[in-house]
């Protein structure tokens, strides 16, 4: 596996990450389901699992992904390996939470959500918005 330099800063990613939307089932928008169904725990470990054999530190998540579950499968999946990974997560739109999905009250919560999910005292990259 190959790495590089995120942006400006120490932080070394492998150039493939993986994406966690599949992980967490659906997710529920004003009632209608998106994602996908049946997930089985045992397949997204062991797809993990292969990932970090493979040499891949970096797992892109989002709030949205199951409504949480992703975020907090990930966790659970990869427990105390967790401190040695780039873990990134970022908001989604949950149409109705907020007169604006993106207002800061609003993704000050997601984010607080988010690392109650990810078990983590920190997220590692949170994308932003261009100004």
């Amino acid at each position: 596996m190959r790495y590089r330099r995120l942006g400006q800063s120490d932080i070394e990613v492998s150039e493939i990450s993986l994406g966690c939307w599949t992980m967490g089932g659906l997710n529920w928008v004003n009632g209608d389901p998106n994602g996908w169904a049946n997930v089985d725990e045992a397949e997204v470990k062991r797809a993990i699992d292969h990932a970090l054999d493979q040499g891949v530190n970096h797992f892109d998540n989002a709030d949205v992904y199951g409504n949480g579950r992703a975020e907090q499968m990930l966790s659970r999946i990869l427990g105390d390996r967790s401190k040695k990974l780039t873990i990134a997560t970022k908001i989604g739109w949950f149409p109705g939470t907020a007169a604006h999905a993106y207002e800061p009250a609003h993704i000050r919560h997601q984010c607080e959500q988010s690392l109650v999910n990810l078990k983590r005292d920190v997220i590692d990259l949170y994308p932003g918005f261009p100004r």
